[in-house]
């Protein structure tokens, strides 16, 4: 009986709800008929905006990626060519990374590998080309000192080996190179005086502590 009761109750309040303006029941049908109704009130080219937004970001992403990929490759494999001795791919691998991450590095070894192949016009290039994304780097100084000392230009040779331990006072390349340089041209008492130098910062080198040892036999 009570069950009974119930259900007439609730017909009668679907009957009188059914009767006030404006009620509508919902019904997942009429949902997506009015869902589709909106969104066809919109113009087409907002979509097409929006799509096209979406895959330009998306090619953009992927073209960046896969750029960088393969600088870094390129890097890579310049490295494989320089140890291998083979410094004309070297040179071309390094030229391509030089716009990646390893820009400097990419420069530097550049530079070698035109050394190596006594482009001596080259190197100068790529290193110049480092020392602007790297000012006062102590091995792009030395690299440039090497290269002028080939060319027979002491004098300069002599400046960038002064900038090289004048950036770095623990480079002791740059002094080893600098007093054989000296050496070779006769210039005892000045080879002298830089590895005095170079023994005062650096007091415990043995490649120093070596030189002294031959330059005192003079």
């Amino acid at each position: 009986m009570i069950k009974g009761n119930m259900d007439v109750a609730k017909k009668k309040l679907g009957s009188v709800l059914a009767h006030r303006p404006g009620y509508h029941k919902p019904t997942p049908q009429k949902i997506r008929i009015d869902l589709r109704i909106n969104l066809g009130n919109r113009p087409w080219w907002i979509y097409a905006l929006a799509i096209s937004i979406i895959l330009a970001i998306a090619f953009l992403a992927y073209f960046v990626f896969f750029r960088d990929e393969r600088r870094q490759m390129n890097y890579n494999l310049g490295l494989s060519n320089l140890s291998e001795g083979k410094f004309d791919e070297a040179a071309k691998n390094f030229e391509k990374a030089s716009a990646g991450k390893n820009e400097v590095d990419a420069l530097y070894k550049l530079a070698v590998s035109k050394y190596n192949q006594k482009d001596f016009e080259g190197a100068l290039d790529a290193y110049s080309r480092a020392l602007e994304k790297e000012p006062n780097s102590e091995r792009i100084y030395n690299g440039l000192a090497n290269l002028y000392r080939d060319q027979k230009n002491y004098t300069l040779a002599e400046e960038y080996y002064g900038k090289a331990v004048a950036a770095n006072s623990a480079y002791v390349v740059a002094y080893s190179n600098w007093i054989i340089m000296l050496m070779d041209n006769g210039k005892t008492d000045e080879a002298k005086r830089i590895n005095a130098q170079g023994l005062e910062k650096n007091p415990d080198n043995k490649e120093l502590g070596n030189l002294k040892s031959m330059l005192e036999r003079k």
